[in-house]
C-alpha cells in the first residue's frame, strides 16, 4: 500500500499523543514535582531531536545563531513554563479539564 493510503493517521498519532500527556500529567500529579517531570520530559526531548536534529542544525548555524535568543525565549515559554504549569494544575484538577482548557 501507498504511504498516502495512511496520510490520514498522522493527525489521528497527535490527538493520541497530546490526550496521552494529559493523562500522564494527571495520573503522575501526586508522584512527582512539576518542575522535575518537565526537567525529565525536555532531557529526554532534548536527546531524541539531537539524533534527528543536530547535524543539520550545524551545517544551518550561521542562519540559526542571528535567531537563538528568539529560539531560547520561545522554547522557555513554551515547553519550561506552559508545561510546568500544566503539571500544577493536574494536582487540582481532572485530566477532562486540563484537556478542554488546552485545547481552546
Amino acid at each position: 500500500m501507498s504511504k498516502h493510503n495512511f496520510a490520514f493517521l498522522y493527525p489521528f498519532f497527535a490527538i493520541v499523543l497530546w490526550a496521552g500527556n494529559v493523562i500522564v500529567s494527571r495520573l503522575s500529579a501526586h508522584t512527582i514535582g512539576p518542575q522535575a517531570i518537565t526537567f525529565y520530559r525536555l532531557l529526554l526531548a532534548v536527546l531524541l531531536m539531537t539524533l534527528f536534529v543536530a547535524r543539520p542544525a550545524w551545517r544551518n548555524r550561521a542562519a540559526i545563531w542571528p535567531h537563538l535568543g528568539q529560539f531560547v525565549i520561545l522554547g522557555f515559554l513554551a515547553m519550561c513554563l506552559f508545561q510546568s504549569l500544566s503539571y500544577l494544575a493536574a494536582e487540582t484538577t481532572t485530566a477532562t479539564s486540563m484537556a478542554v482548557f488546552t485545547a481552546r
